[in-house]
């Protein structure tokens, strides 16, 4: 931790920010985990379902990125995250044509 906090280059900062992504999402599946099933939520299943898909994509992608170790793991994070927000307001998005370019551009 000391290292991380000092102006030493390693560990990045964007390792440890993909990895703290990768974490996120990883609660995120834990809560859609819970809540497949329930009778309340019956009406959203088939959306959480697509989101938790969404969501375990990030996470592989976030994780991957903590690995690499490349001073750009960040940015390519942050990148992908962008196209996320901007395929849910795309009319394309439904069918998943603005998505694959995301991955593309973060891989």
């Amino acid at each position: 931790m000391e290292a991380l906090s000092s102006k030493a280059p390693v560990p990045s900062g964007g390792g440890v920010a993909a990895l703290s992504a990768s974490l996120a999402f990883s609660l995120a599946l834990m809560v859609g985990n819970l809540t497949l099933g329930k009778k309340k939520y019956a009406d959203y299943e088939e959306r959480l379902k697509s989101r938790m898909q969404e969501w375990e994509e990030g996470r592989r992608l976030a994780l991957r990125l903590a690995k690499s170790g490349r001073g750009r793991s960040l940015s390519r994070f942050l990148s992908f995250t962008l196209c996320q927000k901007r395929r849910r307001k795309s009319l394309q998005g439904k069918n998943g044509r603005v998505l694959r370019p995301c991955f593309f551009g973060a891989s």
